[in-house]
C-alpha cells in the first residue's frame, strides 16, 4: 500500500516578523513555519477575502506613488472604484491559476466586494487627491517613492499617507500600515482597511490586535501612542484604544512566545485545534492535523468544519466537466471508515489508481461516504507532491 507522506518544514527565524507572520505564530508556530518555508507556498493559495486585501493594498500603494491621477473634471472615487475593479479580475485570473480551476467565483460574487470597492474610494480620495498633477497641496514624497529609504518622518498635520512602511529594528518587527495621517494638533491617526470583518467579538478582537501591533511600530518609530482604527468594508469605523501599557504587553507576549519557540522542536511549535486546523492553509501537509483527526475520532469527536480523506486511490472515473476518485482510506476520518468517494474535482486533476491523495475542505454527504468538492478543496497527489500543487 502506497504510503503518504506529512513533511514538516524547516524552523523559522524568529527574530523579524510581520504582522501575518507574528498572527500565524500566535495561532500555531507550525503554521507559522510552514509560512514561511518553501514547503507551504503552493498552498497558501488566494482566497476572496485574500484577494480584495490585496486589492485594498495594491489601490492604497498607487494613490500612495501618484500612479492613481485625475483631470479638473474626473470623479476621484469613481476612477478608484474602475481601477478596483481592474485590479480584482487580475487577482481572479491568478486565483484560477493557483487553484487550477474555473470555478472560481467572479470578483462581483465575492463577499463584501460592494461594500469594500465603496470604502476604498472614500478612504484613498484625498490621498489621489493630493498626488493629483492639478492638486495645489503639496507633494510631501516624489511620486515614484511610497517612503523614502529608512522609516519615514511622520505625515505632516493635515497631511494623509497611504502603504507606510515601519521596522522596529530593536525588536525584530516591521510592517505596513494602511493609511496613515496627523491631526491639526499633532495626534497620528492609523487606519486599517477591512476586506472582512464579522462583527463578532474574535474577529474585531483580531483587528485590534493588528491594530495594537500597529501601534507599537508607530511608538518605536515616532514616539507617540497613535489613535487607531478599523474600517470595515461597508465603511463604519470602529475605534480601537490603546495605550502604552497595551503595547508593552504585546511585546512581552512576543518575547515569551519567542523564548518558548527557541527551546522547542519544530512539531512541539504546534496548535492544533478543531479552529485553528479548520483555518489552516497548510493542514493538506501538516503532520499535526493528521494526528489531531486520528485522536478527535479516537474521542468520537468529529471537530465541526473540517472534512477531509486520505489513502490510496482504487478508482478514477472522469466525467464532462469534473472527475471523481474513489480513496481506500487508511484511517478511520470524519467522514468515516472504508471507501469515500471525492467527486467534483478538476477535470483534469493528475492522479491515477495506486496512487496515494489527500483531500482537504468539501462537504460530506450520503451516509458519510461520499465527499464533495468544491473550487477550494486542496488535493495533494502522491509522496512526492508536497511541494506542488493540482
Amino acid at each position: 500500500m502506497s504510503s503518504i507522506d506529512w513533511p514538516t518544514p524547516a524552523k523559522p527565524r524568529l527574530d523579524d516578523m510581520t504582522w501575518t507572520q507574528w498572527s500565524a505564530f500566535r495561532t500555531c508556530g507550525l503554521r507559522f513555519a510552514y509560512l514561511v518555508d518553501p514547503l507551504g507556498e503552493a498552498w497558501n493559495r488566494t482566497t476572496e477575502a485574500m484577494a480584495l486585501g490585496t486589492v485594498s493594498h495594491v489601490l492604497a500603494d498607487e494613490a500612495a506613488r501618484g500612479k492613481i491621477t485625475t483631470s479638473d473634471n474626473d470623479d476621484p472615487v469613481k476612477v478608484i472604484h474602475e481601477r478596483f475593479d481592474e485590479l480584482a479580475l487580475e487577482q481572479h485570473a491568478s486565483m484560477v491559476n493557483q487553484w487550477g480551476t474555473s470555478a472560481v467565483p467572479a470578483p462581483r460574487r465575492w463577499p463584501r466586494y460592494f461594500h469594500l470597492r465603496a470604502t476604498v474610494g472614500h478612504e484613498l480620495a484625498g490621498a489621489v487627491l493630493q498626488r493629483s498633477p492639478n492638486s495645489a497641496r503639496v507633494n510631501f514624497w516624489p511620486p515614484e517613492s511610497v517612503t523614502p529609504p529608512g522609516n519615514p518622518a511622520p505625515p505632516a498635520p493635515g497631511e494623509r499617507r497611504t502603504e507606510i512602511s515601519l521596522v522596529d529594528a530593536e525588536r525584530g518587527l516591521r510592517g505596513r500600515l494602511d493609511v496613515v495621517s496627523t491631526a491639526r494638533d499633532g495626534t497620528i491617526e492609523v487606519i486599517d482597511l477591512k476586506s472582512r470583518i464579522d462583527g463578532d467579538e474574535a474577529s474585531i478582537a483580531l483587528g485590534r490586535a493588528q491594530l495594537t501591533f500597529y501601534a507599537g511600530l508607530v511608538e518605536a518609530v515616532w514616539g507617540q501612542v497613535p489613535d487607531l482604527f478599523l474600517v470595515a468594508p461597508d465603511g463604519s469605523r470602529i475605534r480601537v484604544p490603546c495605550t502604552a501599557a497595551d503595547i508593552a504587553q504585546l511585546r512581552l507576549e512576543i518575547d515569551g512566545y519567542r523564548r518558548e519557540a527557541a527551546s522547542q522542536s519544530i512539531r512541539e511549535m504546534a496548535n492544533a485545534s478543531a479552529k485553528n486546523c479548520a483555518r489552516c492553509p497548510f493542514s493538506v501537509l501538516c503532520p499535526e492535523f493528521r494526528d489531531f483527526l486520528r485522536l478527535e475520532q479516537h474521542e468520537e469527536s468529529v471537530p465541526w468544519g473540517i472534512n477531509a480523506a486520505w489513502g490510496v486511490v482504487i478508482s478514477v472515473t472522469h466525467a464532462a466537466s469534473s472527475s471523481s476518485i474513489t480513496i481506500r482510506q487508511q484511517d478511520d476520518l470524519s467522514i468515516g471508515p472504508g471507501d469515500v468517494t471525492v467527486t467534483r474535482l478538476a477535470r483534469d486533476l493528475a492522479v491515477s489508481p495506486g496512487d496515494s491523495v489527500v483531500v482537504v475542505g468539501g462537504t460530506v454527504q450520503g451516509e458519510r461516504s461520499y465527499l464533495h468538492a468544491t473550487w477550494s478543496s486542496k488535493v495533494r497527489v502522491g509522496p512526492q507532491a508536497a511541494l506542488s500543487a493540482n
